[in-house]
Formats: structure tokens, C-alpha cells, sequence
């Protein structure tokens, strides 16, 4: 599955540039996205650009995608850089859908537990939503639905320029094929 999550985005990037040779106006066309599927008992999440994917396990929020930005970079290089000043200025992505040299994003893979949540939100809501405040609004939400709009609420609030966009699931039973 892992190969697979990894080739829909190549095949995606590859009908997005196909798009943009043949409609002049989408030249230059970007978008940045995640996915995850769940198949045989586990998760399998990727993304690019600056959309994430959140997995929350018990009261736990773990970020399950990097954001493809010159500011993650520079965060997973150990420079002192803090999330407010990320949040103030231009995020310099990458890589995301669009880009010719498109890396093909790192798959992650999970199995999945009984009550486990899965968060995927937009750039709207990366920007500005800090992982602390998601950590806590899924604490105090545990319903799906109450917990995206919860989030879609709080990127608002924060005064969002993007889209603010959250899809959540819930994993009622875990287990796997006994073949």
C-alpha cells in the first residue's frame, strides 16, 4: 500500500501538469495535499507541501506528515526558529503538486488501535493553528464532527488567509485478516 499512496501523488502531479500545458491560465498551478488510506489493520499517510495529518491516540496528538517548507528545514536543522515567526511570514513550500521535480512524498504506516483518531487539515489551518492547541482541542472533542469544526473555528478565529479545511475519522475496531 505504501507504493501505492506514494504513486497517487506522482499521478496526480502528473495530471496537474498536464492541465497547466494545455490551459495556458493554469500555469504555475501549486496545491499542496495529504491522503491516508486504511487498509489491512493499518494506516498509511503521506503528504505534500504544508498540509498535515494528525494521529491521535488516547489523549496523545502526533503529527504524522512534515510540512515541506523552508521553515521546517531550518527547524529539522536545529536552528532557533519559533512557530511565531513562521506564522507571521511567507512559508517558502518546497515541493507540492505542480512542481516538476516533485519528490515523492514519505509514506508513514501506523496500525491502527481500537478509539484511534486521524486529522487531516489544510494549509489554512496549519498556518495558524499551533500543534499545542490542536493537541488540545482534541482532548476536549472527542466526537469527529465536533473536532473539525472545532478546528475549522479556532483557523478562523486565528484569521486564517487559507482555506481552513479538517477531515477527521474515527477507528471504532482494529484488527486484521486472518489470511
Amino acid at each position: 500500500f505504501a507504493n501505492s499512496v506514494a504513486q497517487a501523488f506522482h499521478g496526480v502531479n502528473a495530471s496537474i501538469l498536464t492541465a497547466a500545458t494545455n490551459l495556458p491560465r493554469l500555469h504555475g498551478m501549486r496545491a499542496s495535499a495529504v491522503m491516508a488510506i486504511a487498509a489491512a489493520g493499518r494506516i498509511y499517510v503521506a503528504g505534500v507541501g504544508d498540509c498535515r495529518t494528525y494521529l491521535i491516540r488516547g489523549d496523545e496528538a502526533q503529527r504524522m506528515t512534515n510540512d515541506q517548507t523552508l521553515f521546517q528545514l531550518m527547524s529539522d536543522a536545529g536552528l532557533d526558529v519559533t512557530r511565531d515567526h513562521d506564522v507571521r511570514s511567507p512559508r517558502l513550500v518546497w515541493t507540492c503538486l505542480g512542481d516538476r521535480n516533485l519528490e515523492l512524498p514519505h509514506v508513514r504506516c501506523e496500525e491502527i488501535q481500537h478509539g484511534d483518531r486521524l486529522i487531516l487539515v489544510s494549509n489554512g489551518v496549519t498556518r495558524v493553528v499551533k500543534d499545542g492547541l490542536l493537541q488540545r482541542l482534541s482532548t476536549t472533542n472527542k466526537d469527529p464532527v465536533a473536532m473539525a469544526a472545532a478546528v475549522v473555528n479556532a483557523a478562523r478565529t486565528l484569521k486564517t488567509r487559507d482555506e481552513a479545511t479538517c477531515v477527521t475519522v474515527e477507528f471504532q475496531a482494529a484488527g486484521r485478516s486472518s489470511h
